[in-house]
């Protein structure tokens, strides 16, 4: 399933090379679930380089530096989004931007983001 996200997001980049942020949010979200963290990061971080503020760029940001062991990191993207968002929990963000078929991603999507500070459970 990831594996195939990653392809398609990637063949959008060919299209359309010139590309909205949206689609280096898929490609975060795609290469987090295939476990790509680094990948993962630096697409997250490329889509918050063009939209500050895109929350699930900053989800999939603090989700992959935990998945890198990178805390600092993490807390911070965490406390930005937070700021940003005051209402967002664990709950709001795997409901938002988890998986509908996957629910072993979602379950480690909630634990990284709880581990980086996210309030909230689902």
């Amino acid at each position: 399933m990831f594996d195939q996200a990653v392809e398609t997001a990637r063949k959008a980049f060919d299209l359309n090379p010139i590309r909205p942020s949206y689609y280096d949010a898929a490609l975060s979200r795609a290469l987090w679930g295939r476990g790509n963290y680094d990948a993962s990061l630096e697409a997250a971080n490329d889509c918050l380089a063009k939209t500050p503020g895109y929350s699930a760029c900053q989800v999939f940001q603090v989700a992959s530096n935990i998945g890198l062991q990178n805390t600092l990191g993490a807390s911070n993207a965490a406390q930005k989004l937070m700021d940003l968002y005051p209402n967002m929990t664990v709950a709001v963000a795997v409901g938002g931007m988890g998986y509908a078929d996957a629910p072993d991603a979602n379950a480690l999507l909630s634990e990284q983001l709880s581990a980086a500070g996210l309030p909230g459970r689902p």
